[in-house]
C-alpha cells in the first residue's frame, strides 16, 4: 500500500456576499432572521461604547466591516474582511486569473513539444535557448 498522498484540486463554487455597513446592518439582520443589538462593548478594550453588530446562536457576530457570505437561504457565514480577501474574488479577478493560468499553460505546453521532439531526434543543443525564450514569454504573461 503506497501511503504517498496524491494532488486533488476543489472546485470552485459561487457564493453571494454582502459587507455589513452601518446602512445595511438592520436590513441583513432582518433578511436573515439575525438579532441586532448595540450592546456595550465586550469584545474590545474599550468595554462601554456600543458596537453595533448581528448575531446568530449558531454563527455568532457579525460586525460592521465584515462580510456575510450566503451559501444557501438558511446557511451564511460572517467573514472578517482580511479573511474574506483571501478567501473570495470577485468574477472578474477569478477570470483574469484563469486567464493568466491559460496563457502560461499553453507557454509551458510548447516548450515540453519542442523538448520532445528534439530528444526523440537526439537533438539536445539549444534547449537552453528554447528555456530563455520560455522564460522571456512567460515573464510578458505575469
Amino acid at each position: 500500500m503506497d501511503a504517498t498522498p496524491s494532488v486533488f484540486w476543489r472546485r470552485s463554487y459561487r457564493v453571494q456576499a454582502v459587507r455589513i455597513t452601518k446602512d445595511n446592518i438592520l436590513e441583513i439582520a432582518e433578511h436573515l432572521g439575525l438579532d441586532y443589538s448595540e450592546e456595550p462593548n465586550q469584545f474590545g478594550e474599550d468595554k462601554t461604547t456600543p458596537v453595533p453588530h448581528v448575531t446568530s446562536v449558531r454563527k455568532g457576530y457579525g460586525f460592521i466591516g465584515d462580510w456575510v457570505v450566503v451559501y444557501s437561504n438558511d446557511d451564511f457565514k460572517f467573514f472578517p474582511d482580511k479573511e474574506f480577501a483571501e478567501r473570495f474574488r470577485t468574477h472578474s479577478e477569478q477570470l483574469a486569473a484563469d486567464e493568466k493560468y491559460a496563457k502560461v499553460f499553453q507557454i509551458v505546453v510548447a516548450a515540453l513539444q519542442i523538448q520532445a521532439q528534439a530528444s526523440f531526434h537526439g537533438d539536445t543543443d539549444g534547449m537552453d535557448l528554447v528555456a530563455i525564450e520560455t522564460t522571456k514569454k512567460l515573464l510578458e504573461e505575469l
